[in-house]
């Protein structure tokens, strides 16, 4: 199992485990792109998906709302 994996199965069994660079990793492995930055949102998209997924950060930690999003996005459309 490689280490993107491990990211990915660690964030599924606990969202709320990783901190925001580790998330930007594991997006940007799944094959989201950053679309841009606007203070302290990130924002990014996937060519699967239309919808853009926001995320407020800081001090390298987002809210636990924004994780799960991601979490559910991830298990529905893209595995």
């Amino acid at each position: 199992m490689t280490r993107k994996e491990k990211l990915l199965k660690k964030f599924l069994r606990n969202p709320e485990s990783l901190r925001f660079n580790e998330i930007e990793k594991l997006l940007i492995d799944l094959g989201f792109k950053k679309v841009g930055i606007n203070g302290s949102h990130y924002r990014y998209k996937h060519q699967l998906s239309r919808d853009l997924l926001t995320f407020p950060v800081h001090h390298n930690n987002c809210k636990r709302k924004y994780k799960i999003e991601l979490a559910k996005l991830i298990i529905n459309k893209l595995l």
